[in-house]
């Protein structure tokens, strides 16, 4: 069983939630204003942030060494509205739990927990970290059967469309060089995205070097490939998926907002940093045409997948698992350090 932490990430735009700009609207409407702007500093903002969540999860094997069910404990602080429906489940927040893998059992738990903290939307919702515990833990589990990581999704996999980019992506990224990889003191890590019913499919490699003194991480290359059926402006798509991996390449390693005496401590870019020009990766992304029918929105797919890539790639390079959210240097020294003292 293994459980995977989030933590509280910022969203700087989100001033259309908060209870101040609400009554701002209201108060003008009341007068018979016809035409409102409304202008907030980042410093001015009320400021909300994505939901806290841990998930945990528990596999089972046959003898065979094949997956034969897995039990999916989420655990959520809340939405940024309420959106409980009848079964008790925030279906926005608990997107992407069931990714399709033909894993015959499974069972799924949502568990709402009121944080005390007040939240908003995240780019790309639940997927956003679902996403990260689910693709990480496909890797512990390909990890303890002795497969190939990438191999053993395109093995569960039951979307075509999903085999598809997984296919692709396997050669466009070249990962069956990964013993070179390693070599040269980087590795590669893989994560998925169905993205939902009638969406775009999602898969992206990273390629990553861990620097062993101070805990950093640095990306060096995305491959990725889309299924996003027919893809009517492939440029304007590409430049969506490629936003999308450098958000969730951001919200990986840096983005994190912290709380001291019950006020939050960021307040604009200068202290909630993120990427600079020059230390995004080299990005690859390859459309596969699909039927007219299958034409869907892509507008967040390429942010989920992100995180478990870099964090499954981590974990090939130095044996190290990561399973927080933001991966910041210190995390990563200490789960370094943690293993050098296991093997002494």
């Amino acid at each position: 069983e293994q459980l995977y932490l989030l933590d509280k990430q910022e969203k700087f735009n989100a001033a259309t939630k908060s209870p101040e700009h609400k009554k701002f609207v209201s108060e003008r409407l009341a007068v018979g204003a016809q035409m409102l702007r409304d202008l907030w500093t980042h410093e001015g903002v009320d400021h909300r942030w994505v939901t806290t969540d841990a998930q945990a999860f528990t596999a089972i094997y046959f003898v065979t060494h094949d997956t034969a069910g897995h039990h999916f404990h989420f655990f959520c602080a809340g939405s940024a509205a309420s959106r409980i429906g009848p079964q008790g489940i925030d279906s926005a927040v608990a997107a992407g739990m069931a990714q399709p893998y033909g894993i015959p059992n499974r069972h799924h738990e949502y568990v709402h927990q009121a944080g005390g903290v007040p939240v908003g939307n995240w780019n790309a919702v639940g997927n956003s970290y679902t996403i990260f515990a689910v693709e990480s833990f496909i890797d512990e589990i390909a990890v303890k059967l002795g497969k190939d990581p990438l191999q053993m999704r395109i093995d569960l996999m039951t979307d075509a469309r999903g085999k598809a980019v997984l296919e692709r992506v396997r050669a466009l990224s070249g990962w069956d060089r990964a013993s070179a990889n390693k070599a040269a003191g980087t590795a590669l890590g893989v994560a998925y995205n169905h993205g939902g019913h009638g969406y775009c499919q999602m898969a992206e490699v990273v390629e990553v070097s861990v620097d062993r003194e101070n805990g950093t991480i640095k990306v060096h290359s995305v491959w990725a490939v889309a299924d996003a059926g027919v893809a009517i402006q492939p440029r304007h798509l590409r430049q969506q998926l490629e936003t999308g991996i450098i958000w969730g390449l951001s919200a990986a390693l840096r983005e994190r907002v912290t709380i001291k005496d019950g006020v939050v401590r960021q307040s604009n870019f200068s202290d909630y940093p993120v990427p600079r020009m020059h230390e995004l990766p080299e990005i690859q992304i390859e459309l596969l045409q699909g039927a007219a029918e299958q034409a869907s929105g892509a507008g967040q797919v390429g942010v989920a997948p992100m995180a478990p890539a870099i964090a499954n790639a981590v974990f090939r390079l130095t044996g190290a698992r990561l399973r927080a959210m933001p991966i910041l240097a210190q995390q990563v020294k200490l789960a370094l350090t943690s293993m050098q003292a296991k093997t002494v």
